[in-house]
């Protein structure tokens, strides 16, 4: 497959996900759960390393468990010293 692709395993069959699809990301220890329209996959790579791989496509890290896809946000709320992000399609 291409580089704008990520494999995923679902019952014990690979898939490839387009990066373009992901939404988010977040981190479960030394996993990460893409997030995209269809659902999860939950792969075995760190966030870290995600991270770094995906720069260049738009992905943020907005918190030590979250990488998000620039171009998915719709809303950023700034309340009494937090800040929350809204990700949509």
């Amino acid at each position: 497959r291409t580089a704008e692709q990520i494999a995923v395993e679902l019952g014990g069959v690979t898939r490839f996900v387009a990066i373009a699809d992901i939404a988010y990301v977040e981190a479960q220890g030394d996993y990460a759960r893409l997030h995209t329209d269809e659902g999860s996959h939950l792969v075995r790579i760190p966030l870290s390393t995600l991270e770094e791989r995906w720069a260049a496509r738009g992905f943020v890290r907005i918190h030590r468990r979250h990488l998000v896809a620039l171009g998915r946000i719709d809303e950023l709320r700034l309340d009494a010293g937090t800040t929350s992000v809204r990700v949509g399609s």
